[in-house]
């Protein structure tokens, strides 16, 4: 099944579009499913409530509150929405938005995107809709396009990383509770501390401890969509010295403190 621009499966109580970018929330009742389908536009999810099940070529992916997902276009997937409701809004990227739309439209990768800030700009935009004003059509536009144009950015060719780069990176990943020293980092690499921060930078566009942060600051963004979480218990799960250390950080990531992201959440 083919959706067209704009077009979304389940009830969509919104819709709208400006300069072939068209934003959309879709909300969907527990216990239904969506058929094998593709979208003609690459497009962006951003998951607003419940949870649901995402399979393409047989393999699944959990989507809960707080994701943001990439959608390349033409690619075929079944939704499974199972005990609870889920809503999603959607940044569709349309041809017409050159050359943001031609760029996407060459992106095949379907990706869960972390990153905090292109996170923060899809929240900006859902403000935007929901507090509108006579600006909010030209300010959702701004944010989409950076959306779109940073996203691009982080997909840019040639940066290939090492096996040595690849090490680091999973230990970042993998523990970003935990944060080593740059000595430690350079000795899982097997490289001196100068040439793992150069290629570190090459690959990711950020350094060691920058891709840390943002990987701290995304594991807060997902606790805070938990109401029970107090910021305190958050910054101890993360790594974080105290709740105040926690707040500068996420504040200096995402332009606003974590109270507040949380209140736009809940």
């Amino acid at each position: 099944m083919e959706l067209q621009t704009g077009q979304y499966m389940g009830e969509v109580p919104f819709t709208a579009s400006v300069g072939g970018i068209v934003l959309a929330t879709s909300q969907h009742l527990p216990r239904t499913s969506i058929p094998a389908h593709h979208h003609v536009n690459p497009h962006f999810t951003y998951v607003l409530e419940g949870s649901y099940t995402e399979v393409h070529n047989g393999h699944q992916r959990h989507c809960q509150v707080g994701d943001l997902l990439f959608h390349p276009r033409q690619w075929e997937h079944t939704n499974a929405f199972q005990y609870q409701s889920a809503a999603c809004f959607n940044v569709e990227i349309g041809p017409d938005c050159l050359p943001l739309g031609t760029a996407l439209s060459n992106t095949r990768s379907h990706q869960l995107v972390a990153s905090p800030p292109l996170k923060a700009l899809v929240r900006s935009i859902i403000k935007e809709v929901r507090q509108p004003d006579c600006f909010s059509e030209a300010i959702a536009f701004g944010y989409a396009v950076q959306l779109a144009g940073t996203f691009l950015r982080g997909q840019r060719p040639g940066r290939v990383a090492s096996r040595a780069i690849r090490r680091v990176q999973a230990l970042l990943d993998d523990t970003p509770q935990h944060t080593p020293t740059l000595p430690e980092l350079a000795q899982v690499a097997g490289l001196s501390p100068d040439y793992l921060c150069r290629d570190f930078k090459r690959v990711t566009g950020m350094t060691p401890g920058e891709y840390l942060r943002h990987k701290k600051i995304a594991r807060v963004c997902d606790l805070l969509a938990k109401p029970g979480l107090s910021t305190e218990e958050i910054a101890f799960q993360v790594g974080f010295a105290d709740a105040s250390h926690l707040s500068r950080v996420f504040r200096k990531v995402m332009g606003q403190p974590p109270a507040a992201y949380r209140k736009a959440l809940l």
